[in-house]
């Protein structure tokens, strides 16, 4: 499975991507939700950090419905209090970081699962 993590630390980029290598994924690493969309990878689920400098998650998933291609998307973030109401939703879970890694392998399951079943 292709995953995209969009995270501008550099630390939980890296983590991310050793973490989902180690389970037998591709991953694309990307600082910003621009460089992201200038790039539009096709990816089976994103992982995307909510506060981000620029374009935020919730945006770029709001970028990503007005262009039809919307992949799964994993929400995550330090701070997620404040946006539970915009990004809460049951096709995009919402992680807060630290999370563990069953947490994460959990959440990346559902999400493609709740995609194919759309789909399908």
């Amino acid at each position: 499975m292709m995953l995209a993590v969009v995270d501008d630390d550099v630390d939980v980029r890296t983590a991310l991507n050793r973490l989902l290598r180690a389970l037998g994924h591709e991953v694309r690493l990307f600082a910003s939700a621009e460089e992201f969309a200038a790039d539009r990878p096709e990816a089976d689920c994103l992982i995307v950090d909510i506060r981000l400098p620029g374009l935020n998650g919730l945006e770029l998933r709001e970028q990503m419905h007005s262009a039809g291609r919307v992949p799964p998307i994993i929400f995550i973030t330090g701070d997620g209090d404040r946006f539970i109401g915009e990004a809460s939703s049951p096709d995009a879970p919402m992680l807060h970081k630290p999370f563990d890694e069953e947490t994460l392998v959990a959440a990346i399951s559902d999400a493609v699962g709740t995609s194919s079943q759309r789909q399908g």
